[in-house]
C-alpha cells in the first residue's frame, strides 16, 4: 500500500478529495470522477486515480469510483490541516468513526462515576491505590 502522504501529494488533490466527498452520490462514474478531477486542478487524472486506490484511499472499479472510510477520514484531516474549524472537523470524523467518540466518554468523568458505582454496591471500603494515592474510604 502507498503512504497516503505521497498518494495525495499532487496539485488539486485536497479541492478533488472534498468534492468527492461533498458529491450526494456515494459512488461515482468515472467520467464523472475524472471531470471533477481536471475542474479540481490535477494534470494527470489516471495516474493520481491509481495512486489514491494504491494508498486504499478509493475504490476504482473501472467504470465506477468511491471513496473508501479511509479516504472519507483523509480528506477531513487534510481539510483541518489546511485551516478548517477542527471542533467541525471532529464532529465529521465522529461521524464517519464511532471509535473517536469513546474517548470522549473516558474523559468525562467516567473513574468518578466508576467509584460512586462501587460505593454504591457496597465494595468502596476497600483498599484502592489509584495513582501512588491509598483511599480508605471513599464517600
Amino acid at each position: 500500500m502507498a503512504h497516503t502522504h505521497q498518494a495525495v501529494a499532487f496539485d488539486g488533490a485536497l479541492e478533488f478529495l472534498k468534492a468527492l466527498h461533498s458529491s450526494s452520490t456515494a459512488v461515482l462514474e468515472r467520467a464523472e470522477v475524472v471531470r471533477i478531477m481536471r475542474a479540481s486542478g490535477v494534470c494527470d487524472p489516471q495516474t493520481s486515480l491509481q495512486e489514491l486506490a494504491a494508498a486504499n484511499l478509493l475504490v476504482d472499479r473501472g467504470e465506477s469510483v468511491r471513496l473508501t472510510r479511509r479516504g472519507i477520514r483523509t480528506t477531513l484531516l487534510l481539510e483541518a490541516t489546511n485551516g478548517a474549524d477542527l471542533g467541525d472537523v471532529y464532529h465529521r470524523l465522529s461521524q464517519v468513526d464511532a471509535a473517536i467518540g469513546r474517548y470522549e466518554l473516558v474523559r468525562e468523568g467516567m473513574t468518578r462515576r466508576f467509584i460512586e458505582d462501587l460505593n454504591a454496591r457496597g465494595l468502596a471500603g476497600c483498599m484502592f491505590a489509584l495513582r501512588g494515592l491509598r483511599f480508605s474510604r471513599i464517600k
